[in-house]
């Protein structure tokens, strides 16, 4: 999903751009499964645990416009995570967004191995499919074709620690190369439903992008994202709490040398 924000045309390319990074989410989406915590210890996340799900709601401010699931399943061969996101929302009886995005990943040693994801945005297709090779990680968007760095990233918010070593990530929705700047904001807490979560927070710039992170502090649990639109309204998602009572049995994969 493309990260950056919303304008008329602005808009349109902000909110595109802000659906697709949080999306693409990662496809985008954190250390944050407790299982991916930073400075955990044992197995690499390629070897340990079954699969497991990380369900968002997400918000126009307080409206919600539909969901994003990640599911992540570690194997021999490295972590694979499979990313849908479905929103919709309708202004005075017309569609305003109508958006479908679908992101398959594969992952080792803490790299992008390959990516294949399609998107439908307000009618728009697009599509990204990407490999690494011996010469770079080569990748085919809108951009067109492209050789890339040998270690790339996406907007993957459930590995904190690769977000936070990484100075340009890739838009999984449009296949361009962004350069980002991840840093800490502090601790503060967070209210979901009728829990109150003490959570370590995060946040990630670039041009036409401001990503708001939170991740659990006794987990390093990624819980929510916010994400600044126009006309001062906001792009929130919020983790479900089912997620967050079930066992963390993914462990972190080695950052890459």
């Amino acid at each position: 999903m493309d990260p950056r924000p919303a304008s008329a045309t602005a808009r349109g390319r902000r909110f595109g751009g802000i659906l697709a990074a949080a999306v693409g989410l990662a496809a985008g989406l954190t250390a944050g499964t407790g299982a991916f915590a930073a400075g955990a210890e044992g197995p690499t996340a390629e070897t340990t645990g079954p699969k497991r799900a990380l369900h968002f709601d997400v918000f126009l401010d307080e409206r919600p416009i539909g969901f994003q699931r990640f599911e992540l399943a570690p194997g021999a061969e490295g972590l694979t995570v499979e990313t849908r996101a479905r929103f919709e929302l309708t202004l005075l009886r017309i569609k305003a967004l109508d958006y479908d995005h679908h992101d398959r990943e594969h992952w080792r040693g803490g790299c992008l191995h390959s990516i294949e994801s399609r998107t439908r945005q307000n009618g728009k297709d697009y599509r990204v499919t990407g490999r690494a090779t011996a010469g770079g990680f080569t990748v085919e968007g809108q951009e067109g074709h492209q050789r890339l760095a040998s270690c790339v990233g996406t907007f993957s918010y459930w590995d904190k620690a690769q977000l936070l070593r990484q100075t340009k990530l890739l838009n999984s929705q449009t296949g361009e190369y962004l350069a980002v700047a991840t840093k800490a904001l502090g601790r503060g807490a967070l209210r979901l439903g009728d829990r109150e979560i003490a959570v370590d927070r995060y946040v990630i710039e670039g041009e036409d992008l401001e990503i708001h992170l939170a991740y659990t502090q006794d987990g390093s649990e990624w819980v929510a994202l916010d994400s600044p639109l126009f006309a001062g309204r906001e792009l929130r998602y919020r983790r479900r709490l089912a997620d967050l009572d079930a066992p963390a049995t993914i462990v972190p994969s080695p950052p890459a040398d």
